[in-house]
C-alpha cells in the first residue's frame, strides 16, 4: 500500500464520520440517543417518535461504526507499511517514533486558534508540543499541551510542517490514527 492510498482511505473515513454526525443528529432531533427504549411502559411503541426511522438510523450507525474501526484498522496497517525500511534499497531512512504520525485532523473551525496557525483539515500529527507518537497516551496526553503557545509539527501531502497554536482552545477535531 502506498501513500496515497493510505490518504484515500483516511478521506473515506473522513466521509463516514460525517455520515456518522448526520445520523446522530437524526436521532437528536427524535430527542434519543443510541440506547433509549422505543416502547413506552406499557411495551408499545412510542407515539412521540418515529420508531421505524429511529431503528433504521441507529443500524445505520452500528455499521457505518463498524466500517469506521475496519478503515481505522486499515490506515493503521497502511501507514506502517509505506514507513518501513527498504532495506535493499537503503534510501529511505526509518523515522524515529517522535516523527511518526499519531493523529490527524479531522475539522478545523472557522476563526479558531487552529485556523489561525494554519491546522488544515487532513494534517497528521507528528508532535503537539512535548506529545508525539510514543507519548500520546490514546491522545489524553494532548489536554496538558496547549497553554498559550504550543508548537506543533505535521505532516500534509508528505511535507513536513512547523506551526505554532496560540490559545488556550484548539478549535478543531483531532482524531488517532
Amino acid at each position: 500500500m502506498d501513500r496515497q492510498a493510505v490518504l484515500e482511505l483516511i478521506a473515506k473515513r473522513d466521509a463516514i464520520d460525517s455520515e456518522i454526525d448526520a445520523l446522530r443528529d437524526v436521532l437528536r432531533s427524535q430527542k434519543v440517543g443510541m440506547q433509549e427504549p422505543l416502547v413506552d411502559s406499557e411495551g408499545f411503541p412510542r407515539n412521540d417518535i418515529d420508531v421505524p426511522q429511529i431503528r433504521e438510523t441507529r443500524v445505520s450507525i452500528i455499521r457505518l461504526e463498524n466500517d469506521h474501526k475496519q478503515l481505522s484498522e486499515q490506515i493503521k496497517k497502511g501507514i506502517e507499511q509505506v514507513l518501513k525500511v527498504d532495506e535493499s534499497a537503503g534510501s529511505i531512512s526509518k523515522p524515529s517514533i517522535e516523527e511518526l504520525p499519531f493523529a490527524y485532523i479531522n475539522t478545523v473551525s472557522p476563526g479558531s486558534a487552529a485556523e489561525a496557525a494554519g491546522l488544515k483539515a487532513g494534517d497528521e500529527l507528528l508532535r503537539f508540543g512535548k506529545v508525539h507518537h510514543g507519548n500520546h497516551n490514546g491522545l489524553m496526553a494532548l489536554a496538558n499541551e496547549l497553554n498559550g503557545e504550543t508548537n506543533l509539527v505535521v505532516a500534509r501531502n508528505g511535507e513536513r510542517i512547523e506551526l505554532v497554536v496560540h490559545g488556550e482552545r484548539l478549535g478543531c477535531q483531532i482524531l488517532p490514527l
